[in-house]
């Protein structure tokens, strides 16, 4: 019978492979881990510090800026910043921020609507549609994006993209039914005013 020692050194680099393989393997789960356990900014102090920022970490930080309940020169500061950010990128990279934004305020919306009892989900349909008949069918003249600024259709047709998305692929067609009252007036709204 071959003792230990021998079948060790006789498969030694069979096993030296297998345990680097198994290392390297440990050692990239757990940088991912740890990556993925890193918090995006949330403070003022954490956002004006990044300067690194992936599409969806911009877009998430944008939307969550304009939320917080930060007094308005340190918003405006952190938007100033963010948008230098925004700035910054290709145009192709700029679109995809602003579609991981509608991407991260849809599901947003989404999580809380699922969130809330089903009684609190009829007023809460019930009061957006009655907000909704308020509002004008067809927009003032002065409507639009301040002098000197263009629409950016490119930008609202990624919008328009990701709310029929959201409302064909992630809504049940429960959800569809009690949402009715608000998607069947703002989907109209959308075929009505959307980029050519």
């Amino acid at each position: 019978m071959p003792k230990i020692a021998d079948v060790i050194r006789r498969h030694w680099k069979i096993w030296s492979s297998a345990a680097a393989v198994l290392l390297i393997a440990a050692g990239t789960w757990w940088f991912v881990a740890a990556r993925r356990r890193v918090p995006e900014p949330r403070t003022p102090a954490e956002v004006l510090a990044k300067t690194k920022w992936s599409d969806a970490e911009l877009a998430r930080c944008m939307v969550r800026t304009a939320f917080a309940k930060e007094d308005q020169p340190t918003k405006e500061k952190m938007f100033a910043h963010l948008k230098r950010q925004y700035e910054a990128r290709e145009r192709s990279r700029q679109l995809n921020v602003i579609r991981e934004g509608a991407r991260f305020v849809l599901d947003e919306l989404i999580a809380k609507y699922r969130a809330m009892p089903p009684e609190k989900r009829l007023a809460t349909v019930k009061f957006i549609s009655m907000m909704m008949k308020k509002v004008p069918k067809h927009p003032p003249r002065n409507a639009g994006p301040p002098p000197g600024q263009k629409r950016d259709l490119e930008a609202e047709k990624i919008v328009q993209e990701e709310i029929l998305h959201a409302v064909n692929q992630k809504l049940t067609s429960r959800e569809r039914a009690e949402l009715s009252p608000i998607l069947t007036p703002g989907l109209q709204f959308l075929q009505r005013y959307a980029p050519k």
